[in-house]
């Protein structure tokens, strides 16, 4: 199962100083900050990475391209295959929680504009208010800004589900794709009584906790909780524990400290609004928020499984400053120490069958010189027509070759290369990865430096190559 993704929604008050141009983490108001969600490694060795890049005033960085970005894996530089926008690919499930308390229906704000004294709103027999021409409920604006705020997402692979709530939870659907079952929910809330708003935010984190990709909950409240069961320590414990982060809009006359304490410590993020015709433009971020994430893919350069602990992190250019995401760690899945055991596994039997090819291409050598020191007289005779002179000589004079020496091994970057029986004889030296494939060549002497700096930590062959001769294969280890 995926790993759920941790959507950190940071606060633009952190600040770091002026003239670092490498800016890691929290940074100033005028530049950017980037920030890893998650990790996915169904595709090993590709590797999926979901972060966000977002300037300091809580506004996506769009437009970001492959050729920006540089990933590194183990603090070693790794190929990037892939970069989109998030809301393309994976699914986000979002957990609505809508308050439709009493309070719901007032708005006094707008009932002054209105000519009127919310002391003087009549009440008919049933207990119902008579509002005045022009007056909208709060709950009004509020469905309506739900119902544009699901209709900012794509259901062929988003989900929402909805909890509503006033003394208790009393509405409650499921996660869905099925926009019109989410809308007639959000329609069918009517005002009346308390604010349980804990037990219903605990009712959503459970309704999306077991979902793959994008997990979040956005909660609506319009006073302060006087009838659940559970507090708001109990939320922050729920949400942390799972690593759902919850929005939240206060609307009105609500506790905001209170509020902005749950939602930055779930790694959400608290609006406020005066009045509830802000709502829909309060959603609006929200929506555009959780849409403007990306979804890197880059190839995982070790593949070893003795290092099943690894550090990504991501970085781009932006107007010349070198923004650069906290250090992420993940743990390699059983699936990814499969696929590197198969590859370590297929890499040890292509060296395998090398070696034996290269052993039976020496013996095959060996017994034609035999034969040749053993033909005696009927060589000589062979050696008068002229044309196998060449071909004897050219043979005979080879010696053996091999690599004597490979120092310091392991090495950081650079090794020097002794060859024995070589003599002033010019070749070529191959390098090799365990999946077999050549990452290096260079012409090759006696004695040879090589440079193998660029390569990532791990085991490599080496092998001289000199006319038809080919050398033993060598172990060299790189690790910096």
């Amino acid at each position: 199962m995926k790993k759920y993704i941790l959507l950190a929604i940071l606060l633009p008050v952190l600040t770091v100083g002026q003239e670092d141009k490498k800016i890691k983490g929290n940074i100033t108001s005028k530049d950017v900050n980037i920030s890893i969600l998650g990790v996915y490694q169904d595709d090993f060795p590709n590797v999926s990475v979901v972060f966000r890049a977002e300037k300091s005033n809580g506004n996506p960085v769009f437009g970001l391209k492959k050729k920006d970005m540089t990933v590194k894996e183990n603090d070693e530089n790794c190929q990037v295959i892939s970069i989109q926008e998030l809301s393309k690919q994976k699914p986000i499930n979002i957990g609505i929680v809508l308050d439709h308390s009493g309070s719901m229906q007032f708005d006094e704000r707008q009932i002054n504009q209105l000519g009127y004294d919310i002391s003087e709103i009549p009440v008919d027999e049933y207990g119902y208010y008579s509002f005045p021409k022009g007056y909208v409920p709060p709950i009004t604006l509020a469905k309506n800004a739900l119902l544009e705020f699901v209709e900012s997402f794509n259901f062929d692979k988003d989900n929402i589900g909805v909890v509503g709530f006033s003394s208790t939870v009393d509405y409650q659907l499921g996660l869905t794709n099925h926009s019109g079952k989410i809308k007639r929910k959000i329609r069918s809330m009517k005002s009346d009584g308390s604010t349980a708003f804990y037990d219903a935010i605990l009712a959503s984190l459970k309704q999306v906790e077991n979902a793959d990709g994008v997990n979040v909950v956005v909660a609506l409240t319009d006073g302060n909780d006087n009838s659940s069961y559970s507090n708001i320590n109990t939320v922050i414990n729920k949400a942390k524990s799972i690593d759902i982060p919850v929005y939240i809009v206060g609307l009105g006359d609500v506790n905001q400290r209170e509020l902005e304490q749950l939602a930055t410590a779930t790694g959400g993020q608290f609006y406020f609004a005066n009045s509830a015709k802000s709502l829909s433009l309060i959603y609006e971020k929200i929506s555009e928020k959780l849409q403007s994430f990306y979804d890197i893919v880059y190839q995982s350069p070790t593949l070893e499984n003795n290092s099943t602990e690894r550090s990504i992190e991501i970085s781009f250019l932006h107007e010349g400053t070198k923004v650069v995401s906290e250090e992420e760690r993940y743990t390699l899945d059983s699936n990814a120490v499969v696929y590197i055991t198969k590859k370590q596994a297929e890499a040890l039997q292509k060296a395998q069958e090398e070696a034996e090819f290269i052993k039976a291409e020496k013996l095959a050598q060996e017994n034609e010189r035999q034969m040749l020191v053993n033909g005696g007289i009927g060589i000589m005779a062979l050696l008068v027509t002229g044309g196998i002179i060449f071909y004897f000589a050219r043979r005979t004079s080879k010696t053996s070759i091999h690599i004597a020496k490979v120092f310091p091994n392991p090495s950081a970057g650079k090794v020097t290369v002794e060859l024995s029986n070589a003599g002033q004889e010019q070749g070529k030296l191959h390098v090799f990865d365990l999946q077999g494939n050549q990452v290096h060549e260079q012409p090759m002497g006696n004695l040879e430096e090589v440079d193998l700096s660029r390569l990532a930590n791990g085991t490599y062959i080496l092998k001289g190559e000199f006319g038809d001769k080919v050398t033993e294969g060598v172990k060299v280890i790189v690790q910096k």
